[in-house]
């Protein structure tokens, strides 16, 4: 062989071991590189009315194929759109589109307009003109008639008119109850989009909390608005505009301590159903309002509990009849799928029952026979989408067979759905399948983006629970250099509170950038999820009512006992790490197993439970008048002459979830007792920040880690 090409040969595959051995920087870790970020087939949705799914191959373009043929049934570039709308400033990329009338007709913002484009004439012209500043923008059409809602300088409009004036303290569609029990927004038209549903919230008997601006010469206080746990909470009221006359009811609900939830308008847009929890969230009503009076129709349905109540979920009706409908209850211990109906005295029927999780209804079949959801099946660490009857009781039918975490998109008509799913071993796939589960078409394989990178080895495995009984899932990484002969440090990650899962069957086993990083800078990472974490059915959670931290505690210690027992593990250097609840957990562990973890790192963490916001924190705890020893056990305040070790706790200073009370407090504690740790603030950060800051945010914990550990 040709000496230089040999030369040349032994470079190149220097070069590829180079380039597959790369370590995370502090960037990577920090998220920064978006080549690490599994992405989607791009705009890929569902048309209207129809069995077509478009998306967006390049930004220049859309296409729509038929899921039933795998036909193309249209393609319209940038260029043609730009030609059939004829305007000067043209579009320079594909816009995201809303589908209308069966794929005949598209709509679009830009600018300040809402510009629609009828696909058979090939005209595009402009629906409606938006104010410079918008916010909140949603727009329906529905049988040809068009609705548009938006904020603008804080006033909810409607078609270019003001529905409500702002007001000091009180505002309008937006949403409410800090954005618990599955509130997302604070604005729900009806089916046929001629009436509005909206938020009315006033917060004028909620004391304000302050926050300050330090950009200016001189510091300035923004103060928020904060329900602390047993304080004054906010008073909500839900409307309906009528946009056919301009009219706004309020539904009488009564101007009462509860919250209102999973909004729900009938098929009919006659009605409006309302779950009304009280403050204590033990008790809650399914309520019927008629639209046109605000006038309560019936209770349908109540449920009660001695721990709580969540409601996450609306009522979901059945096509075909507009009486009707499926709820997901955990009434029974696990959430699962119920059969109702509005008329009086029907008393429903359970559709399904098993020892796993519902999470979520997706649609239905045309003729109303099938109901489509989503659940965790057999392991609580995947997600997949199942089938069952709507009338009668029986074993859902498992659709996605696939190991892994599935998003699924059902067609309008209930004969397709798409499937984007990822496991350990599979960043990202997209499939088009039909309501039998079989694959009609493969649209995305995305390669590995962290190809070029060193990989970690990571494990999944079970211990039992302090109660010996209950299997808690863990996962752990070691370095990508590891010797089973070596003794490593190792770093117990936690979170461990409510709605949270820290382990899944998904793209790097549901681990951060972070902890990758911290594996290949010689660390092994753990973590367990404790009972009171999410995906394990009513009991699972409940169990740490009124005592939060304390079986979460007993369960990590667990972990710990297994990272004991295994030969690698250094047992004098066992670090913990969290954020936010996972911060609780980080310093409890600290100050109650103070000989057993050498350095805590914590973000945001909530120190005594009386600060923490009311929605939250009373579900799992009560009011401190209700709980008081429940809340000085936990508090944090009173333990901090047990901290032996090192412990680092970060904070934004315009944290609005975690306020900064919490760890000032802790300060003010540790300083009474003469009890040394380190804090670093971090000046406008909120619960979480991105951009430079984040960065410094990594490199200090990770230095912190790499000098006491």
């Amino acid at each position: 062989m040709n000496k230089f090409l040999l030369t040349a040969l032994v470079a190149v595959f220097s070069l590829s071991a180079i380039a597959q051995n790369k370590l995370f920087t502090i960037q990577d870790a920090a998220g920064m590189n978006f080549k690490f970020y599994t992405r989607g087939v791009s705009g890929l949705q569902w048309v209207d009315g129809t069995d077509w799914y478009s998306h967006m191959p390049k930004g220049d373009s859309m296409v729509v194929v038929d899921a039933s043929t795998q036909k193309l049934v249209r393609s319209i570039t940038l260029n043609q759109l730009n030609e059939w709308m004829n305007w000067q400033d043209s579009l320079k990329r594909f816009p995201q589109v809303k589908w209308h009338q069966k794929g005949t007709a598209i709509s679009f913002p830009a600018d300040e307009f809402i510009y629609t484009v009828n696909l058979s004439t090939q005209k595009g012209s402009i629906k409606m003109k938006l104010p410079k500043g918008y916010s909140n923008l949603e727009w329906y059409e529905h049988n040809g008639k068009w609705n548009c809602s938006y904020k603008h300088n804080d006033i909810l409009h409607v078609n270019n008119s003001a529905i409500h004036q702002k007001e000091d303290e009180i505002t309008y569609g937006e949403s409410v109850h800090r954005n618990e029990f599955g509130i997302s927004g604070g604005i729900f038209w009806s089916r046929n989009a001629e009436k509005m549903a909206f938020y009315r919230n006033d917060e004028s008997a909620v004391n304000n909390y302050p926050m300050t601006t330090i950009n200016g010469n001189v510091a300035e206080s923004t103060p928020i608005k904060y329900p602390m746990a047993g304080q004054a909470n906010e008073v909500v009221k839900l409307g309906v505009y009528h946009a056919s006359t301009g009219k706004t009811v309020y539904l009488k609900t009564g101007d009462v301590d509860q919250y209102l939830t999973n909004i729900t308008w009938g098929p009919e847009s006659k009605h409006i159903f309302v779950a009304v929890l009280n403050r204590g969230q033990d008790h809650l009503k399914w309520q019927q309002y008629d639209a046109e009076t605000g006038e309560l129709v019936r209770t349908l349905f109540e449920e009660k509990s001695e721990q709580f109540v969540e409601p996450l979920h609306q009522l979901y009706f059945i096509p075909g009849t507009n009486f009707e409908y499926i709820w997901l209850s955990w009434k029974d211990g696990f959430t699962t799928l119920h059969h109702y109906s509005i008329a009086e005295g029907y008393k429903g029927k359970m559709l399904t029952k098993a020892d796993w999780e519902v999470t979520g209804i997706l649609g239905f079949s045309q003729d109303g026979e099938t109901v489509y959801f989503t659940g965790t099946g057999k392991s609580p660490l995947e997600s997949h989408l199942w089938s069952a009857s709507t009338e009668k009781y029986g074993k859902p039918e498992q659709l996605t067979k696939e190991t892994g975490t599935h998003s699924v998109q059902l067609s309008p008509n209930g004969n397709y759905f798409i499937d984007v799913y990822s496991n350990r071993q599979t960043p990202l796939k997209t499939l088009v399948k039909n309501t039998n589960g079989k694959t009609v078409a493969e649209l995305d394989e995305q390669k590995d983006p962290m190809a070029d990178y060193v990989k970690v080895e990571m494990d999944f495995f079970t211990i039992k629970a302090a109660d010996d009984k209950t299997d808690l899932h863990c996962r752990v990484i070691k370095p990508h250099d590891f010797d089973k002969n070596k003794k490593y440090p190792a770093i117990v990650y936690v979170y461990g509170g409510p709605h949270a899962q820290m382990v899944s069957e998904r793209w790097m086993g549901g681990a951060s950038f972070f902890l990758q990083y911290l594996a290949q800078q010689g660390f092994v990472v753990f973590t367990v999820d404790s009972r009171g974490s999410d995906n394990r059915g009513r009991d699972f959670e409940q169990c740490t009512h009124r005592k939060m931290g304390e079986i979460e505690m007993a369960d990590q210690m667990k972990g710990v006992e297994w990272l004991k027992s295994q030969k690698y593990i250094d047992s004098e250097r066992i670090g913990v790490h969290g954020w936010s609840y996972g911060g609780y957990m980080t310093t409890s562990l600290m100050l109650n197993q103070p000989d057993v973890f050498k350095v805590g790192v914590c973000g945001g963490p909530v120190i005594d439970w009386k600060f923490y916001e009311i929605m939250y924190t009373e579900r799992y705890m009560d009011t401190p008048q209700e709980n008081p020893e429940g809340y000085e056990q936990t508090s944090l305040l009173n333990e901090v002459e047990n901290l032996k070790g090192k412990l680092l706790i970060v904070h934004g200073t315009n944290d609005d979830v975690v306020v900064l009370q919490h760890t000032l407090a802790f300060i003010e504690a540790c300083a009474n007792k003469g009890v040394l740790f380190d804090y670093f603030p971090y000046p406008g950060g909120k619960h979480h920040w991105g951009g430079p800051a984040r960065v410094h945010l990594m490199m200090k914990m990770a230095q912190y880690f790499k000098d006491n550990l």
